[in-house]
């Protein structure tokens, strides 16, 4: 995954190193720094911004020289910004470049900072000082890639709220042209797509047989995307519910219709995984094109 890290995130980086007792939000940068997985959006001005605002204790210095030319040399992705003396501008101008010339479709891009006063209204932002589920999913997809962000019913306050975290999770696979749903019984009686409403999608199902419930399972479907194509496969052989967004991807235990604060039962989780990603693709092998 790849990441943009203000100047106070880094400084919070720095300065917990002589730390043996840490603070979550330092134990939360030090996962998404540490985390292998993970490179970050650099240029000249922003490295400007880390140099001034890093380290309290002048025993850092050497450890931040080090750390920052390993940063550049074996863990960045560099890119040319604006020359603007606001930090939020360029850290701005740093994802609408990264944005607009992406490469691969699968790329994510999480910001992040220690505090909230940037003003930064990309949804792609969290702030460590914050606690809201959107800020608790962007976080923990940087520091446990390709480990899972997991959700149960009791995380939630209203069902609004599920919905945003899977409008999120569509919204930041900015590149994705195809999303991908994997649903057993084509359950369609929620509102967590409705992000996918103007998209387009594989759906893969267990419609197998030709009865009059399938078949109208299969207009429900039609109807509620934009543009769908349909596979099938027999039911025994299809039990995930599993939404994919390239190699970003959410998994539940219960049919997503059944996503309810009142509702005890289910978990759901997101992650980033190269692994799921290539195992999926081989299944969709076994799926056979609706073409009726």
């Amino acid at each position: 995954m790849h990441a943009i890290l203000t100047s106070d995130a880094i400084a919070l980086y720095i300065n917990s190193q002589l730390k043996l007792s840490k603070s979550k939000e330092e134990k939360l940068i030090n996962q998404v720094i540490d985390n292998a997985n993970n490179k970050f959006i650099l240029c000249k001005k922003l490295v400007e911004f880390y140099e001034n605002n890093t380290f309290k204790d002048s025993n850092l210095k050497q450890y931040y020289e080090s750390f920052l030319a390993h940063l550049i040399s074996e863990r960045s992705l560099l890119r040319a910004a604006c020359n603007n003396d606001s930090e939020s501008m360029v850290v701005k101008d740093l994802e609408k470049s990264y944005i607009d010339h992406s490469v691969d479709k699968h790329d994510i891009l999480i910001i992040i900072s220690q505090m909230n006063i940037y003003q930064f209204k990309s949804f792609r932002h969290s702030s460590l000082e914050n606690n809201s589920l959107k800020d608790r999913l962007l976080q923990e997809l940087l520091a446990r890639n390709p480990s899972d962000v997991s959700f149960r019913s009791y995380d939630f306050s209203h069902n609004k709220d599920i919905e945003e975290i899977f409008t999120i999770f569509f919204k930041l696979s900015h590149n994705i042209e195809v999303f991908e749903i994997f649903d057993r019984y084509a359950n369609l009686n929620h509102n967590l797509y409705v992000y996918l409403g103007s998209k387009s999608v594989c759906y893969y199902t267990g419609l197998a047989n030709a009865n009059n419930q399938n078949l109208e399972n299969k207009k429900i479907i039609l109807e509620k995307f934009k543009s769908c194509k349909i596979f099938r496969i027999k039911n025994q052989l299809i039990h995930e519910r599993k939404l994919m967004a390239g190699k970003l991807i959410l998994e539940c235990d219960d049919d997503f219709a059944n996503l309810d604060i009142e509702r005890n039962t289910w978990k759901f989780s997101i992650h980033y995984c190269e692994k799921t990603f290539q195992n999926t693709i081989s299944k969709k092998k076994l799926f056979t094109r609706d073409i009726r």
